[in-house]
């Protein structure tokens, strides 16, 4: 699996999972750390690349997520099938971590999930 991890829609990182025998491999595409998904000059394990995964889910924590994972067509949390559903995008950063060639196309952008939960998110913020 090759995930694609994105600044503005910009591959920063290409990031290679095996996922049977859990091997990682990155390329770093840019010098900008603030860009990248791990600390130059770390090799990051299995385990980095899933928490990394699961970061750019919404968190289990959510109201409302049994509705959001329906509107998503998941009767389940399932953070690969997620980040496959949403990109990975969030409503509180410009990055994105895409799965290479397994997008399901849909309407699963963030605010249309979140229905007017996303204006509480948005204001909270700020």
């Amino acid at each position: 699996m090759i995930l694609l991890y994105k600044c503005h829609d910009i591959t920063t990182c290409e990031i290679n999972v095996n996922m049977e025998t859990k091997e990682v491999s990155i390329k770093n595409l840019t010098d900008k750390q603030a860009d990248l998904p791990f600390y130059k000059g770390l090799n990051p394990t299995f385990t980095d690349v899933m928490d990394l995964i699961k970061s750019r889910c919404i968190p289990m924590t959510r109201d409302e997520l049994p509705r959001i994972l329906r509107k998503m067509g998941l009767n389940k949390y399932d953070p690969i099938e997620i980040i496959k559903r949403t990109k990975g995008k969030s409503l509180s950063d410009y990055h994105s971590l895409e799965i290479e060639g397994q997008t399901i196309e849909g309407d699963y952008e963030i605010p249309e999930l979140l229905g007017n939960q996303h204006k509480f998110i948005l204001n909270e913020e700020r």
